[in-house]
């Protein structure tokens, strides 16, 4: 018997085509701030897509979610691309990027599914409460990472607990602008899902990254009464 050997030029040529894209993109630095700014910045066009395939242009609660969700989502780009933050510029696996950290983030995309599925509407008081919440809530997260972007560039060494690390009560006031921009999403989509999600990433990382930096921020002898005249996220409560 004779067994000839078949060979397609075109299709050995695309498979080695393949496997060197894939060798470049394994082989590539990705960093957090890769995966998270690309998905923080097409929020906007994602809840623009999801207003197309759901036909619904008139829902009033969506053209408020996407403008106040695409927003912050420009907002971390632009502050990620002129003052980023240390621990986002920590290289990252690809594959963990693209199929641990990308899926995670994707979940808080389910608060525009749930208003358009469900055609969820709201009272123009309760759409002022959140929209009230979430820029309360950019001031306050932009606000002092900016002050923090500052006091590291200029006064480097220093405990930063002053200003808005201070008179706010709480010595995370980054991450409790954040809580109150996620809460006004979860909020105005009227689901628990949204709520649970937002809470499972608070206790899931929020919270065991602020203790991961109050043990660092240890070795400073002014931390002590630093600590003790604060909260360590929500100001008189925890």
């Amino acid at each position: 018997f004779y067994f000839k050997k078949i060979t397609h030029p075109s299709l050995t040529t695309s498979l080695c085509l393949h496997l060197l894209i894939i060798s470049i993109i394994i082989s590539m630095i990705f960093r957090y701030r890769h995966f998270i700014d690309f998905h923080k910045g097409t929020t906007f066009p994602f809840v623009l897509l999801l207003m197309c395939l759901f036909r619904n242009f008139e829902n009033e609660v969506i053209w408020f979610y996407l403008v106040l969700h695409g927003s912050y989502g420009w907002f971390w780009v632009f502050k990620s691309w002129n003052y980023p933050d240390a621990q986002w510029e920590k290289e990252v696996n690809v594959l963990f990027g693209f199929f641990g950290l990308l899926p995670g983030l994707t979940c808080y995309w389910y608060a525009p599914f749930n208003i358009l599925y469900n055609n969820i509407e709201a009272s123009t008081p309760y759409i002022a409460f959140c929209t009230l919440l979430y820029v309360i809530g950019v001031f306050l997260h932009f606000g002092s990472d900016i002050h923090k972007n500052i006091q590291l560039t200029y006064h480097s060494g220093n405990l930063i607990n002053n200003g808005l690390w201070a008179k706010l009560h709480t010595r995370n006031p980054n991450y409790l602008g954040e809580l109150l921009i996620y809460l006004s999403f979860g909020l105005l989509s009227q689901s628990l899902i949204s709520l649970s999600i937002l809470s499972c990433m608070i206790l899931g990382y929020w919270i065991p990254n602020m203790k991961k930096k109050d043990k660092s921020l240890s070795r400073y002898k002014n931390f002590k009464e630093w600590e003790q005249k604060t909260s360590m996220f929500i100001p008189y409560i925890y």
